[in-house]
């Protein structure tokens, strides 16, 4: 790849990335690529998806719609699974620690408060 990348470029290159489901280091090592390349693009559309950019295509956060089982004898308890924008699953039982969830979606980038 050229020394520098246009923001269409690395937009595609960071859509690989979560697509592969490795961690970023690694993506970038095993593609030759600086990892604080990658970073410093990744926090730059992070910035402006915040409001504090002009991104123009950064995607708009989505409610979904759930259904809440309760569990019962019929019905044991599953664990609750978040599929996050990066392609990462996070599954939880309850009980579990809110502050840890919280911890781990902000290592994955996805924390939201």
């Amino acid at each position: 790849m050229d020394e520098r990348w246009s923001e269409i470029e690395a937009r595609a290159v960071l859509e690989q990335w979560r697509r592969s489901g490795v961690p970023l280091a690694v993506f970038a090592r095993e593609r030759g690529i600086a990892a604080p390349r990658l970073y410093w693009w990744r926090r730059k559309f992070s910035f402006e998806a915040a409001g504090n950019g002009s991104a123009t295509d950064s995607p708009q956060p989505v409610l979904l719609p759930v259904r809440v089982v309760k569990a019962g004898p019929e019905c044991p308890s599953e664990p609750i699974e978040v599929e996050l924008r990066s392609g990462h699953v996070v599954r939880v039982r309850a009980g579990f620690d809110e502050d840890t969830l919280r911890r781990v979606l902000a290592l994955l980038g996805e924390a939201t408060c």
